[in-house]
């Protein structure tokens, strides 16, 4: 029983697929054969859970997504770098980004909490769905590609 949850009727992740692992693993080099591998299992019990559940695994996916996607965006804006990181990403939206955009810690959190929260919302329906681990990208690699696209 937890003390979060008395009643006990709370999922819990499963077990031996890496959800335990996952911040040191999210986000780990594409060419580790190791990440790709736990990246192709939680994307696989991903895919089966129902998308607008908020279940312990996709909570504990996507803290670690915003753990690693963030200051990565947040550093792509304050050294000018995230028109043509989004470019080679080929952002939809790339018009709407200066190429000579550089903003400041204050406005680069912003912008990339806002970033992260819209790829957040379609991440599940949309994105993870066409996720191919042999095209090289680890999951994590993959929703900063997202974030960008937004």
């Amino acid at each position: 029983m937890d003390a979060d949850d008395p009643s006990g009727s709370r999922p819990r992740p499963r077990a031996g697929l890496g959800f335990e692992r996952l911040p040191n693993v999210v986000g780990s080099a594409p060419s580790n054969g190791e990440t790709l591998d736990g990246d192709r299992a939680i994307a696989e019990v991903l895919r089966s859970l129902d998308p607008d559940d908020d279940s312990p695994e996709w909570v504990q996916v996507r803290t670690a997504f915003i753990e690693y996607a963030f200051p990565q965006l947040v550093a792509l804006g304050t050294t000018g770098q995230l028109h043509a990181t989004a470019r080679r990403r080929r952002a939809r939206q790339l018009w709407r980004i200066p190429k000579d955009l550089r903003l400041d810690e204050s406005s680069a959190r912003l912008l990339a909490a806002r970033m992260v929260a819209r790829a957040l919302r379609s991440f599940r329906r949309t994105a993870l769905p066409r996720w191919d681990p042999t095209r090289g990208a680890s999951l994590a690699d993959y929703f900063v590609g997202c974030c960008l696209l937004q």
